[in-house]
């Protein structure tokens, strides 16, 4: 194996253990004898028709979404496979991340694990930390591996017999393609290979492998892809075909289901698999690539070992940027200061070993909001680190890493740290009891209060400069809405963008006058701004992949740092873009009256 091709497998290896927010199943469960226990919890069993529901919370309404959650995704699955597993499903329910990593079904659960599967026991569990289309796509996707495993095997304990198991594009690609929902990642994954020529390849016993990095393994987003092009090319009754194919084979490696059932080899099956999924991207083709009108900043390797861009925050000045990126050296997360000009590397700030934290804080949604901030007065950054059982609010120096100060956070995944006007506290969003809100932290007090306590799902926390107004976003059906409240009051909410489109990551304008956002519209994710005294809605690129988190440079209204997902990888880039007036789009379309109900007032335009 070249150095080259060794460096590649180093790199998808990491970012699949770091990086992938999403569900996994486990074929060996590893019951981990010598893990950390920080709370004893007080199990409780509640019984549906087909699942045993384990569950400590006092939560009832959490208990009964669950139930019905499992359920609905048991007779749909049920349908579409014609099959009735061979016995109940226990189903153990944690309320956050914290919680599910001290799980025994599983040796180490990273924080990014949303839930888990297991083909001994039949056993599930999940997390209840996410918003209710979410967490329905991640019960389906969980119970579609149980299927999977009694078609295979017939019985809990079957597995224990295999010789060898379905390639990872059929298990996690069906699991994926039962939840009949595309996350926007996912999406991007997909679109940003197939434009740069970078589809997966197809190998003669029927596996998927990539040449270059991804963010998680190529089975979920491109087995999804695949299942689809089966049901369109096939009709969904051969999604079925397939895997009674594979129904109570232990020697599966000696079955060719692909040449069965479509009577192709997989080198012809993927030949047209990708002329297809050619085809269904050809519109993005003619859509901006950003190294067309951008500089890119970085992290870039091989040119350094800094890989990916998982956050990025400007200085005040405008000329530094920071990063969250992972050192392929050192196979670590780390902060990274660059050149705003160039994306010369400056310092690592956080270079080394430490026992101060296990892991810094990130999300690779963009949705959730920067995991980085920088103070006002430029000396200060800010970021969350995973330190016991829960995380800690890091304060360090801007130029040497040392830490200022460190707090202590009471809640649950707390995410999207934001200054506010003056340094003396900052507001970031956080998990209490399952509810996402946004919390506000006297950094001298170190004192946490909750500023929404409500039933809304709040994400990506932004302050004017001014220091009147936060803009965050909520969750409202499966689409984010941007949204603006007095800071002293979040009780009062004025809906900004409407529309059948996810609208995310709010920035304000120096001035406080716009917020700038990014969309979907268009389905990939745009810059726009929306002034907020006329409501004038310009856009600033149309790019094929997505474009996030855009922060304007001081004193160049036009000029932005943003990051942008290209070549299987978050990059920043720096560009000066001319703002297009936009009529077409229905951002700031005013709604019924009906959906503006639990929102008033209103800003209308």
């Amino acid at each position: 194996m070249n150095k080259q091709i060794k460096t590649l497998f180093i790199i998808s290896a990491i970012l699949i253990l770091t990086c992938q927010s999403f569900a996994q199943y486990i074929y060996i469960p590893y019951y981990g004898k010598n893990k950390v226990i920080y709370v004893d919890f007080n199990w409780k069993k509640y019984q549906t028709d087909h699942f045993d529901i384990y569950y400590y919370t006092d939560n009832l309404d959490m208990l009964k979404k669950i139930s019905d959650y499992a359920e609905s995704s048991y007779l749909k699955i049920s349908q579409d496979t014609k099959h009735q597993l061979s016995a109940r499903v226990p189903l153990i329910h944690f309320v956050s991340a914290t919680d599910m990593a001290q799980t025994n079904i599983y040796d180490y659960l990273p924080e990014s694990v949303l839930g888990v599967s297991e083909p001994l026991l039949y056993r599930v569990a999940v997390r209840g930390d996410m918003a209710d289309d979410e967490l329905q796509a991640l019960v389906t996707h969980e119970l579609t591996h149980i299927f999977e495993f009694d078609l295979l095997w017939g019985s809990p304990g079957g597995a224990l017999y295999a010789v060898a198991q379905p390639p990872m594009w059929i298990m996690e690609g069906f699991s994926e393609y039962t939840t009949d929902n595309w996350s926007f990642l996912s999406e991007l994954i997909v679109r940003d290979a197939v434009l740069n020529d970078r589809i997966p390849e197809m190998t003669p016993s029927g596996h998927l492998f990539s040449n270059y990095p991804l963010t998680r393994d190529p089975g979920y987003d491109f087995g999804h892809s695949l299942f689809e092009f089966i049901e369109t090319r096939y009709g969904k009754n051969s999604v079925r075909e397939l895997w009674q194919s594979l129904k109570g084979s232990s020697l599966i490696s000696s079955r060719n289901p692909i040449k069965k059932v479509f009577n192709l080899q997989p080198k012809e099956f993927h030949y047209e698999y990708k002329k297809h999924i050619r085809e269904e991207n050809k519109k993005f083709l003619t859509r901006e690539n950003p190294e067309d009108y951008s500089l890119p900043i970085g992290p870039s390797y091989p040119l350094n070992e800094y890989f990916f861009s998982f956050s990025h925050a400007l200085s005040p000045s405008g000329e530094i940027v920071a990063v969250i990126t992972l050192n392929v050296r050192d196979n670590d997360l780390d902060i990274l200061l660059l050149s705003a000009k160039d994306g010369s590397v400056i310092r690592n700030i956080t270079r080394g070993y430490t026992w101060k934290y296990e892991q810094i804080k990130f999300d690779i949604d963009p949705s959730l909001g920067r995991d980085l901030d920088w103070s006002g007065d430029g000396d200060k950054i800010a970021f969350f680190g995973r330190s016991g059982a829960k995380f800690s609010l890091f304060i360090v120096n801007a130029l040497t890493g040392k830490d200022e100060r460190v707090i202590k956070i009471p809640y649950d995944s707390p995410s999207a740290p934001r200054f506010l006007p003056g340094d003396k506290s900052i507001v970031f969003t956080a998990f209490d009891n399952t509810q996402r809100d946004i919390f506000k932290l006297d950094l001298e007090t170190e004192q946490a209060l909750n500023l929404t306590q409500d039933d809304l799902y709040e994400k990506s926390p932004a302050v004017s400069p001014d220091g009147k107004h936060i803009a965050y976003t909520i969750r409202i059906d499966t689409y984010d809405k941007i949204f603006l409240s007095p800071l002293d009051d979040l009780s009062i909410k004025e809906q900004i963008t409407f529309g059948e489109a996810d609208t995310i990551a709010p920035e304000f304008s120096k001035d406080s006058q716009k917020i700038y956002f990014c969309g979907d519209q268009r389905e990939a994710f745009n810059i726009y701004s929306i002034d907020l005294e006329t409501g004038e809605l310009n856009r600033f690129t149309d790019v094929r992949s997505g474009n996030f988190f855009p922060t304007p440079l001081p004193r160049e209204e036009n000029k932005f740092v943003f990051s942008s997902f290209n070549k299987g990888a978050f990059q920043v880039f720096s560009g000066e873009f001319e703002p297009k007036f936009e009529k077409s789009v229905t951002f700031v379309e005013k709604p019924d009256n009906k959906e503006l109900e639990r929102f008033k007032p209103v800003l209308s335009f």
